[in-house]
């Protein structure tokens, strides 16, 4: 028996069909809903530090230090998430597995599935 029109295990590392924006609750495993938060955080944290001014950079400012304090604090917390158990590894590797193979994502996440 499956466990859900997207998966067959939380284990699985690839989707039966990929879920889009919206998901009904118990469709997708806690663990992956955990991941998709992490993954968001990490991604709204390092768009604010690309947009960190090339002075700001260059002079290593308050803010930007805090800001790289914060992208690495949220990267290190994913890191320490998609280790934690078999199924949060999964997740991530179903999430990586469903991207465009030339669209960066893949590989701005691959040290998260190893």
């Amino acid at each position: 028996m499956a466990y859900s029109e997207y998966l067959d295990d939380p284990l699985d590392e690839h989707y039966q069909i990929e879920p889009g924006e919206w998901v009904e609750e118990g469709a997708i495993p806690d663990e992956e809903l955990e991941v998709r938060k992490q993954l968001v955080a990490l991604k709204l944290c390092e768009d604010r530090l690309r947009k960190c001014g090339f002075f700001w950079r260059l002079f290593n400012s308050e803010e930007y230090k805090g800001y790289l304090h914060i992208a690495k604090t949220v990267n290190d917390n994913l890191m320490k998430l998609v280790n934690r158990t078999p199924q949060h590894k999964a997740a991530i590797r179903r999430i990586v597995n469903s991207m465009p193979e030339n669209n960066g994502g893949r590989e701005s996440l691959k040290d998260f599935i190893k």
